[in-house]
Parts: C-alpha cells; sequence; structure tokens
C-alpha cells in the first residue's frame, strides 16, 4: 500500500504564520526557540518621538515579538511542511495560502496575551499529531475534538489580525476541513487531503 504522508496539520500553515517566517535564522540550528525577548527589547527607550501613544507601540512591538518566538520545533514544523503536506494536493494549497497570508499585512494589537498562551498550548497537540501521522502503525484519529478546538480558538485569533477579505476567507476555509478531519482516523484524513 503506497503511502501518503499528509497532516491535517496545515494547521501550522495559518497558525504559526510568524513562528517559522519571523524566527531569528540564526536560531535555526536550535530545535526550540526562544519563549521571550530579553525585558531590554521591549523598553520605552527605544521610542524617540514622544508625541505617540507609547504604551500601545511598545505593547504591539512586543506583542509580535512574542508571536515570532513562541517555543516550536522548528525540524517539526518543517517536517509538517516538507514530508507531510507537500505530498498532497490539499496539502500544497495550504502551503500556497501560508505563503500568501503570511504576507499580509497584520494588526497585532488585536493578539491578546491570552491569544499568546493558546499558541503555546496548541504546540504539544501539533506535535502530537505529527508524531501520530508518520507512525506507520498508527490508524487511529489525527485530529481529536481537543486539537480542533484549541486549534480553531487559535484561528480565529488569528483572523482578527486583518480585515482583508481573501485572508479571512482561507481562514474559515482551514477552519471548515478542520472540522471535517475531526475524529477521523489516518486513511480518513489521508483520502481528505487528496481531494
Amino acid at each position: 500500500m503506497k503511502k501518503i504522508s499528509v497532516l491535517v496539520i496545515g494547521i501550522f500553515l495559518f497558525s504559526f504564520v510568524l513562528i517559522v517566517s519571523c524566527s531569528d535564522s540564526d536560531s535555526s540550528n536550535n530545535k526550540d526557540i526562544s519563549l521571550m525577548r530579553g525585558p531590554d527589547e521591549c523598553n520605552q527607550d527605544e521610542y524617540e518621538d514622544e508625541s505617540k501613544d507609547l504604551s500601545t507601540e511598545i505593547e504591539e512591538e512586543c506583542v509580535e515579538r512574542q508571536v515570532a518566538n513562541v517555543p516550536a520545533n522548528k525540524d517539526i514544523l518543517y517536517s509538517i511542511r516538507d514530508s507531510i503536506l507537500n505530498k498532497s494536493p490539499r496539502g500544497k494549497r495550504y502551503i500556497d495560502e501560508y505563503y500568501l497570508t503570511s504576507g499580509i499585512e497584520k494588526d497585532y494589537k488585536n493578539f491578546t496575551i491570552e491569544n499568546f498562551v493558546d499558541v503555546i498550548d496548541l504546540m504539544p497537540n501539533i506535535y502530537e499529531a505529527h508524531n501520530k501521522f508518520l507512525d506507520p502503525t498508527y490508524n487511529g484519529v489525527i485530529v481529536s475534538t481537543d486539537l480542533k478546538i484549541k486549534l480553531i480558538k487559535v484561528l480565529n485569533a488569528y483572523k482578527k489580525l486583518s480585515t482583508d477579505a481573501n485572508y479571512i476567507s482561507i481562514i474559515d476555509s482551514f477552519i471548515i476541513d478542520v472540522n471535517n478531519m475531526t475524529n477521523r482516523d489516518k486513511n480518513d484524513v489521508v483520502n481528505f487531503m487528496q481531494n
């Protein structure tokens, strides 16, 4: 039987737009990206224009930095893209849509600390689904109800970052796909990804 490695985790393509695309290239050799930047990197001394609302500007920049540095195993994230998604038509579409949405301007003042924590909370579920999918002996559920709930919560938070209709439509379409793959066994997910 031909094994087609495809994972539902096009998840990574939307909910981690910043993790891979905004992480420092110098840290690519590290398996884990650090969670926080130093406190000196988010301080008011960096801002010279006193006429701006410093607290808002600082908060937005700090949130952008924190989202870009969510603890993430880059090896697994790249494996999801290269070894799983790249093996099916739907997965390739997710990759294309990821790059399309990563180029859209986002307003991070709508990304809260709670959203940030939700992304961190989602990562172990992503890793677990990845490992199950690549395990040749595993034939059970890939996208559990728990993963679905956490993922859709994060995707809805990302939707609030832009008013771009195409961006919102791509995320909405992906949410529908996540619902369709929830509680399906691996073979069902592979078949779904082939369409």
